[in-house]
């Protein structure tokens, strides 16, 4: 047979494996799971600085070639 399942299961084995911990409920309600269960180190750190820089970036990008009328898209 050729046909192939794929599911992605994220960090649900390391948790049962104990490598992550379950947060308390006001984190869990608040939605900020997926940033407390992390390991955090400093290189962690700059990626998430970096991210944001460049989508703050694109974000400025995307609003002046709106504003100036240039059509970046097909």
């Amino acid at each position: 047979m050729n046909n192939k399942v794929i599911i992605g299961v994220g960090a649900a084995f390391r948790f049962s494996i104990g490598e992550y911990t379950e947060t308390n409920g006001l984190i869990k309600e608040m939605g900020l799971t997926g940033l407390i269960w992390r390991e955090w180190s400093f290189n962690l750190f700059l990626k998430y600085i970096r991210a944001i820089f460049v989508l703050i970036k694109i974000i400025l990008s995307v609003c002046w070639r709106r504003m100036i009328g240039e059509k970046y898209y097909e």
